[in-house]
């Protein structure tokens, strides 16, 4: 693939990543704190965020394969933008509903066709762990400019004066919608003739397609050697996403202020932005059963070193830890998935991806957000950590059972 094609589908996923950072970062934070949302309301609007994927995911995927990548790439950056327009003037837990169904949409659109559209020009030989892991790079510029701009607005020291989460959600609403007019411009499409599916009215097929979810999920899993790649994804998820959306509280509890969250982010994402290639080469060169198995172990043993030792560098380089860990595996399974899947169903293979995404992210905050509302908060995440212990070990003795077995 030419640098110049990964350039464009990397400023793509720069302000795409750059909203998802922001809405994530604070979400939990804003509902508890600002709004005095119970956690276990939280919980529940984030659990809906991702279940509701499960009904959107494969319909928008097989969509992005009748009309093309470009606009479910547009339907999920734009998405992204309404969703931090109603964070900004939230003044109860309706208008968060609003934002995380309005996330579900993005999330449904954006990544499965960004995913099958990196497949669309891909070239025979091209290393896709790889190409995942620069265009994962791009989007880390995103997150720096996210966690950047968000620790300098919430700063007491700056020359604005400490600006609320709500004015900030408001300021990278208007960001994002600046960005979505230079997208439009910048992305091209790709899906060729002969790939498209043909039908007779594209919207009559979407919905059928809605009605159809369950059965195109079990269909698209039987796909050949695809099931183990779900699998893993789902795991992937269910780790990352638990950990990601209720880590912040760690940090209020640990006496954070809100711009020293957004550095911590800041300080994370750079030391890893130069070796994101290089970590999505991982399953080029290793494949993904080894290197995932034990990144469950390693996730599991950070999460329990942030919480032994509570001081920012320590966070920081644990943090920057389960972070590669979580690019390694990402990459593995979306370059896995689309040189596995057929050509004709690259984007409902990608859709059905992302149902085990949203399922493993699903299971994740209803297991954790309700151990945190019933527990303490680190017992909980010990608790996480935990399973997360125990996932890796299964994985590996399932792996050498079945290499001994072939």
């Amino acid at each position: 693939m030419s640098g110049n094609k990964i350039l464009k589908i990397g400023f793509v996923n720069i302000f795409a990543i750059m909203q998802l950072t922001t809405i994530r970062t604070y979400f939990a934070i804003f509902l508890e704190n600002d709004l005095l949302i119970d956690i276990i309301i939280i919980s529940s609007l984030l659990t809906i965020q991702n279940l509701s994927q499960i009904f959107l995911r494969i319909p928008l995927a097989n969509l992005s394969q009748i009309i093309g990548r470009k606009p479910l790439i547009m339907t999920g950056t734009i998405s992204y933008t309404l969703a931090l327009l109603f964070l900004g003037f939230a003044d109860s837990w309706g208008f968060a509903l609003v934002s995380v169904l309005l996330v579900a949409v993005g999330m449904s659109a954006y990544w499965p066709a960004l995913f099958a559209l990196i497949g669309d020009i891909a070239d025979e030989g091209d290393k896709m762990g790889e190409m995942n892991g620069r265009i994962f790079q791009m989007g880390d510029i995103g997150s720096l400019i996210a966690s950047g701009l968000a620790s300098y607005l919430l700063s007491a020291d700056t020359l604005v004066g400490t600006v609320s989460i709500a004015s900030l959600y408001l300021t990278f609403c208007i960001i994002g919608a600046i960005s979505n007019i230079f997208i439009y411009f910048v992305i091209s499409e790709t899906l060729r003739d002969d790939e498209r599916l043909v039908v007779d009215n594209k919207f009559r097929d979407f919905f059928r397609s809605v009605t159809k979810v369950f059965s195109n999920f079990i269909e698209t899993s039987k796909l050949p050697r695809m099931f183990p790649i779900y699998v893993m994804q789902f795991s992937i998820a269910f780790a990352e996403f638990g950990f990601g959306s209720y880590y912040p509280l760690i940090l209020k509890y640990y006496g954070y202020l809100d711009s020293g969250v957004a550095t911590l982010v800041l300080y994370s994402t750079f030391a890893l932005i130069l070796v994101k290639p290089k970590l999505g080469n991982v399953s080029d060169r290793f494949g993904y059963k080894i290197p995932i198995s034990v990144s469950f172990i390693v996730i599991a043993l950070s999460i329990i070193g942030i919480l032994t030792f509570n001081n920012f560098i320590s966070h920081m380089l644990l943090i920057s830890v389960i972070v590669a860990t979580f690019t390694v595996g990402y990459s593995a399974m979306n370059s896995y998935s689309v040189k596995t899947a057929p050509d004709n169903k690259r984007g409902i293979a990608m859709g059905t991806l992302g149902v085990y995404t949203s399922l493993g992210r699903g299971l994740s905050t209803l297991i954790l957000g309700y151990l945190i509302s019933t527990s303490d908060l680190i017992i909980a995440f010990y608790f996480f950590a935990g399973i997360l212990f125990v996932l890796g070990i299964s994985f590996l003795i399932y792996f050498k059972q079945e290499n001994e077995i072939s």
